[in-house]
């Protein structure tokens, strides 16, 4: 028996639904750790954070492990069959049990490595949220695969506003930092059963046994994948902090998360749409092209508003923001600015080795680029946090267009049809640097508050022209059923 996705079709308006459900949980999530974090930070020390902080890295290393690979393999698949997914589920859930174990006896020695007893009950009790999420993961992946997000949203909601007065009442009520773990932990507690509630599939007798390798090797690269990307995530600022210090990584880290770090939170909860809808669309001749390079059309031409405005403005805003202490990060912000616009696609590779089931195609490549990533990381650091900067930027623009050539082998993608898609943000992104440029020369306007209003108008006037004047004709059509979906009913 083969479980086929009982949602809707794959079309242009699930697939834009879908995306704006997944958007707007993430918006939410955002919104509310901004409203959390002032009550938190007064109730609780600031060891109490650098504790949960310390045993991050250790528990995101040890997560590659607890069968999230698995999940992918399911997000891809047009159809699965139900003993499959019986056994995908204990596979997970045993990766994800071993992973607990293994972290529970190593976090004796990682605490006495960090020189804090603490880190053994803290390695220990967020060992078992990974435990916890495992239960549900596959059923998260059938209502993703299914477009059933405005379920998942509701579920992320709920859950976000539970964990979040939690934390803030057992901080109140003395707690320390075990209000953090145990809000985080009910919280996993409460999404796995509102999961159950929301998918109706339930596993049956354990069966561990595969007769399709192709999952095997699916599973494993992607997990190879995933190691070699975490290592590199932390290398610049590991690299960065040998040669330089503390003071330097904070440059350069704060840099990163303003500029690069919310494209991530804008692509990731995208994957979840377009890998099944990429995957599902395959069958149909040019759907998947379609439904890739609208996305990269769109996405690419609304990051020249941020782009383009935080490039000019950085010091302005940093002032705003950080106060003067923090204008070395500037230079640092100003360097990532380029990327915006091409990262916001380059991000999205994975998805394309993943909905094709190429993650051997994905490892080699993280292999091939690690050497020269790492190589620009150890030359710009010389240079502190503005030479890794850079160093990060020249590697970047290096690696974009052979990536994508990888990538689209065996697919039917062509660079032209990239081209194509790239060319109204580079467009807008040159108009919007010309008219800012001129603005900022020309002196005309002494009050920075308005003239940066200004400048962000000329940005959205541009790219609202140059968006209407590219827009396809079934684009337009898709939108006026959408905005008109949105109004009546919400979708699914």
């Amino acid at each position: 028996m083969s479980i086929a996705p009982s949602g809707p079709p794959v079309s242009a308006d699930t697939v834009a639904r879908a995306g704006i459900w997944n958007l707007s949980a993430t918006a939410i999530v955002l919104v509310w750790s901004f409203f959390q974090f002032p009550f938190l930070a007064r109730l609780l020390e600031p060891s109490d954070f650098g504790l949960i902080a310390m045993a991050a890295p250790a528990m995101a290393f040890a997560s590659l492990f607890a069968g999230g690979a698995f999940d992918m393999a399911i997000l891809r698949q047009a159809t699965i069959e139900a003993h499959k997914l019986n056994q995908l589920f204990y596979l997970g859930l045993l990766s994800a049990v071993v992973v607990v174990l293994l972290a529970s006896a190593g976090a004796p020695l990682f605490a006495r490595f960090m020189e804090d007893e603490r880190l053994t009950e803290v390695v220990i009790a967020l060992a078992c949220g990974i435990l916890i999420s495992a239960v549900a993961s596959k059923h998260e992946m059938l209502l993703r695969r299914e477009y059933r997000n405005k379920k998942l949203f509701f579920a992320t909601v709920i859950v976000t506003l539970v964990s979040g007065f939690t934390a803030i009442f057992m901080a109140w009520a003395g707690y320390g930092y075990w209000a953090i773990i145990v809000s985080a932990l009910i919280g996993r507690v409460l999404r796995v059963a509102l999961l159950f509630y929301m998918c109706k599939w339930r596993p049956g007798r354990p069966n561990l046994q595969i007769g399709d390798r192709s999952i095997w090797k699916f599973a494993s690269n992607l997990t190879g994948f995933n190691i070699v990307n975490f290592f590199l995530r932390n290398a610049d600022n590991l690299i960065l902090g040998k040669v330089h210090g503390a003071t330097e990584v904070g440059f350069y880290s704060v840099g990163y998360r303003f500029v690069l770090l919310p494209i991530q939170q804008f692509s990731t909860p995208l994957s979840g749409v377009f890998i099944p809808a990429l995957s599902q669309s395959q069958s149909e001749t040019g759907r998947p092209e379609l439904i890739y390079f609208t996305y990269v059309k769109w996405a690419s031409l609304v990051m020249v508003i941020p782009a383009s405005v935080i490039f000019f403005y950085a010091s302005e805003i940093m002032h705003v923001f950080a106060g003067e202490k923090w204008q070395a990060t500037v230079p640092v912000i100003q360097v990532f600015c380029p990327l915006i616009m091409l990262h916001v696609s380059y991000t999205t590779i994975g998805w394309l080795y993943i909905s094709w089931g190429r993650t051997d195609r994905m490892f080699i490549w993280s292999l091939i680029a690690l050497p020269l990533q790492i190589t620009a990381f150890i030359v710009g650091a010389q240079w502190g946090s503005l030479g890794m900067a850079k160093g990060f930027l020249i590697v970047n623009l290096v690696l974009y267009v052979p990536g994508y050539l990888f990538a689209f082998h065996g697919t039917g993608f062509v660079m032209k049809d990239l081209g194509k898609a790239l060319m109204p943000s580079l467009l807008a992104g040159a108009l919007s640097v010309s008219c800012i440029g001129f603005l900022r020369m020309s002196g005309a306007i002494s009050d920075p508050v308005i003239e940066i209003f200004i400048a962000l108008l000329v940005v959205v006037s541009l790219v609202s022209a140059l968006a209407y004047l590219f827009c396809a004709s079934r684009e337009k059509e898709l939108m006026f059923r959408l905005t008109k979906s949105l109004l009546g009913r919400s979708g699914r």
